[in-house]
C-alpha cells in the first residue's frame, strides 16, 4: 500500500471533519424539521429518525412499523386478530405520531367498535347489553392480550371456586350465565325472540319478588322510544322476536302506506308529537330541507321519484326541450348535469363536449351542423353544396384539421392545388400553378397531360415510355429534345456522324434508316462507294471531305503528283480503269509543275499504248 504524502494529511482531515460536521448538520435538521415529540412509549427512539422513517419514502414506514410490532405483523401475515381482518391501509390511517408524550396515538371509536373483526365474537350476554370495554381489556396491557375462556375473566365470579374446573361453557352460555340449563318455558313467561339472550338478573334483581309483571312497560318503561305518548299497549305494534320490526298496519289505520324507505323508517321520524297528531302526507312536508334542487324542480317529488328508489329511477327527458337521443340516451345524468338543479344545464354540444372537441374551438360551437349523438364521426355535412367545393378522391377522408388549420370560415380559403400542396410540389413550381391540368384528386400520380401539345410530341417508341425514362427529375422543363441526349451512350456511329440523327433514324423503329445520301448532301455515292459503311467516311464528328483524296490519300500510287481530283481520270465504279481521252481533248493543268505534267504525257502515253 502507497503512503499518503504528507503534504495532503491536512487537506484529508479537513474534508473529513466537514462530512462529519455535514452529517451532524443533517441530523439536527431532521430534529428540527420534527413535528412534536413522539409518544412516551417511542421517546427512546425519537434521537433517532432512520427507527421509524425511510428518507424520500413515506411508503416504506408501515414496513418499519412491523418491523418492532412482530405480533401485528403476524397477525397481518396470518390474516387473524383485528389488524388482520382490516383492508389494507397504512398504519398512519389510525395512529398518529408526534402529538406529545402522554398522546393517544390510537384512534379508536371503542362504542362503535365491530367486535366480529377479532378472535373472539361477542354473542350473548356479551353482546346484549353491551359491555364496556375496560371490563375486560385492561388498561396497562394492550387490547389483543385480553384472555379469550370464560375464568380469565370470570375466575371471582365463579360461583364454584373452580371446583369443576375451568370448561364453564358445558353448563352455562353466553346468553344466559347463571342456571345455565334453567327452562324458563315452565313459567306463566316463556321466553322468546329478544328474551332468550336477556340475563336473568336484568328482569330478576337482587331481594324482588319471583312474582315478576309481564306487561311490556313494566320492564321496558325507561327504554320506550315514545315516552308513553302511544300508550301502553307496545304488543300492538313490536314483537319480542325484533323489537324494530313492527306489525302495525300503517296503510289501513292511517291511510298513508309505508312503502320502501318508509317502511323501515323510525315512528318518531315522522311523528315528533303524540301519536294521534294529523300529519301531512306530501313529501316537501318531510324532505324539503333534503331537496337537492333546492325547489327549482316542484314540489311534484312523486313525478320522478319512489320511496322505494329515491335515486337511480328512469325519468322521461323527452319531455324537456332536450330530447335524449344516441350516446345522450345511455348517459348518467352526472354527466351533463353537474349539479343536482338540472335546469341550469345548457343544451349547446360546446357546453358539455369544450374538452373533447378536437378542433380546439376553431370550428364554431354548432357541433350539430357536422354531427350528431348517434355517432360522433362527421356524418351528413355536404361539402360541395354548403362550400362549393366537393371533396373528391383523395380529399374525400382527409380531416378537416388538414385543411382548415385555423377557425372553420377564416380564413378563406384558396382553392387551388398549390394553396396546400406548394411544399410537396416536385416541379418546384416550374410547370406554374394548375396543378389540375394534369393531375386529379383521385390519384396524384396518374396524369392527364397531353405530350402531342408540346414541341416534341412522343411518335413511334417514344409513346410507351413512362415519363422518367427521359426526364431524369421532375422538374420536366429543360429536358434537350436531341436524339444523341438520350441516346448518346447507344449511338453505334460514337458521334461521328453528328447529334442529328433524325436525318436517318425515326422513333417508329431505330433499325429502319431512309438517309438520302444523293439528295440530302453535295456528295452523291456512284459506283463502290453505294456499298460503304457510314462510318467507313465517316470516321469522325462533323462533314467529311468531299474529295478523293480526303479519303484516299494513302491509296494514292501518284504520291499525289497528279492532285487531289482523282475523278478527272478515275471512276468510283472501278478504281483499276482510268478515263481515255480523245486527242483533241483539252485537259487543264494549269495547277501542276512543269515535272508533273511531263510524268501525265508519258503516263497517258503509256496509256494509251497499253
Amino acid at each position: 500500500m502507497r503512503a499518503v504524502p504528507l503534504a495532503i494529511v491536512p487537506l484529508l482531515m479537513l474534508l473529513l471533519l466537514t462530512m462529519v460536521k455535514a452529517a451532524s448538520a443533517a441530523d439536527s435538521l431532521e430534529t428540527a424539521l420534527m413535528p412534536g415529540p413522539v409518544i412516551a412509549g417511542h421517546a427512546k427512539l425519537e434521537a433517532d429518525c432512520a427507527q421509524c422513517h425511510v428518507k424520500f419514502n413515506k411508503n416504506a414506514q408501515d414496513g418499519q412499523c412491523l418491523g418492532c410490532h412482530k405480533p401485528v405483523a403476524a397477525d397481518f401475515k396470518q390474516k387473524t386478530g383485528f389488524h388482520g381482518r382490516l383492508p389494507a391501509q397504512p398504519c398512519r390511517a389510525c395512529h398518529l405520531e408526534h402529538r406529545g408524550r402522554d398522546a393517544d396515538m390510537v384512534k379508536f371509536d371503542q362504542a362503535g367498535f365491530d367486535h366480529k373483526q377479532t378472535d373472539f365474537l361477542l354473542r350473548g350476554a356479551h353482546q346484549s347489553p353491551p359491555l364496556r370495554c375496560q371490563q375486560c381489556h385492561q388498561s396497562e396491557h394492550a387490547f389483543r392480550e385480553a384472555p379469550n375462556r370464560c375464568e380469565g375473566c370470570h375466575r371471582a365470579d365463579d360461583h364454584h371456586k373452580a371446583a369443576l374446573g375451568s370448561d364453564c361453557q358445558r353448563c352455562h352460555a353466553e346468553d344466559k350465565w347463571p342456571n345455565g340449563k334453567f327452562d324458563h318455558s315452565q313459567t306463566r313467561f316463556a321466553l322468546d325472540g329478544k328474551h332468550l339472550t336477556a340475563k336473568c338478573e336484568s328482569c330478576h334483581k337482587a331481594g324482588a319478588s319471583p312474582a315478576l309483571p309481564q306487561t311490556c312497560v313494566a320492564c321496558h318503561r325507561t327504554d320506550d322510544a315514545h315516552k308513553g305518548k302511544f300508550g301502553d299497549d307496545c304488543a300492538s305494534c313490536h314483537q319480542a322476536s325484533d323489537w324494530k320490526k313492527t306489525r302495525f298496519d300503517h296503510g289501513a289505520v292511517s291511510g298513508f302506506a309505508l312503502t320502501g324507505k318508509h317502511a323501515s323508517a323510525s315512528c318518531k321520524s315522522c311523528h315528533t308529537g303524540a301519536i294521534t297528531d294529523p300529519l301531512p302526507n306530501t313529501c316537501v312536508s318531510c324532505h324539503k330541507s333534503d331537496d337537492v334542487h333546492q325547489g327549482k324542480l316542484g314540489t311534484q317529488c312523486q313525478s320522478c321519484h319512489r320511496a322505494d328508489a329515491w335515486k337511480g329511477l328512469p325519468f322521461d327527458h323527452s319531455k324537456t326541450d332536450f330530447a335524449l337521443t344516441g350516446a345522450h340516451s345511455k348517459a348518467s345524468c352526472k354527466q351533463c348535469h353537474a349539479s343536482q338543479l338540472f335546469a341550469d344545464t345548457q343544451t349547446a354540444c360546446a357546453s358539455c363536449h369544450q374538452k373533447n372537441d378536437v378542433h380546439k374551438g376553431r370550428f364554431g360551437s354548432q357541433c350539430q351542423s357536422c354531427h350528431d349523438s348517434s355517432n360522433w364521426k362527421p356524418r351528413g355535412f355536404d361539402h360541395g353544396k354548403l362550400t362549393g367545393y366537393a371533396l373528391l378522391g383523395k380529399h374525400q377522408p382527409l380531416r378537416c384539421e388538414q385543411c382548415h388549420s385555423k377557425t372553420l370560415t377564416e380564413p378563406k380559403l384558396d382553392r387551388r392545388c398549390v394553396s396546400c400542396h406548394q411544399q410537396t410540389d416536385p416541379h418546384k413550381g416550374k410547370l406554374g400553378a394548375n396543378c389540375d391540368s394534369c393531375h386529379s384528386e383521385s390519384s396524384w400520380q396518374q396524369t392527364r397531360f397531353n405530350h402531342q401539345l408540346t414541341g416534341f410530341p412522343l411518335l413511334g417508341q417514344h409513346l410507351a415510355l413512362s415519363c422518367k425514362k427521359c426526364h431524369s427529375d421532375a422538374l420536366f422543363k429543360g429536358t434537350s429534345t436531341q436524339c444523341s441526349s438520350c441516346h448518346g451512350k447507344t449511338d453505334k456511329h460514337k458521334g461521328a456522324l453528328g447529334s442529328r440523327c433524325e436525318q436517318c433514324h425515326n422513333a417508329r423503329d431505330w433499325r429502319l434508316a431512309d438517309f438520302n445520301h444523293d439528295k440530302q448532301t453535295r456528295f452523291a455515292l456512284t459506283g463502290k462507294h453505294r456499298q460503304l459503311a457510314c462510318e467507313q467516311c465517316h470516321v469522325r464528328a462533323g462533314q467529311p471531305a468531299s474529295s478523293c483524296g480526303s479519303c484516299h490519300q494513302s491509296d494514292d500510287r501518284h504520291d499525289g503528283r497528279f492532285g487531289s481530283d482523282c475523278g478527272r481520270c478515275h471512276r468510283s465504279e472501278n478504281w483499276q480503269q482510268v478515263i481515255k481521252t480523245s486527242a483533241n481533248e483539252k485537259v487543264s493543268l494549269e495547277h501542276l509543275k512543269d515535272e508533273d505534267i511531263v510524268m501525265w504525257i508519258m503516263n497517258r502515253k503509256l496509256a494509251a499504248s497499253n
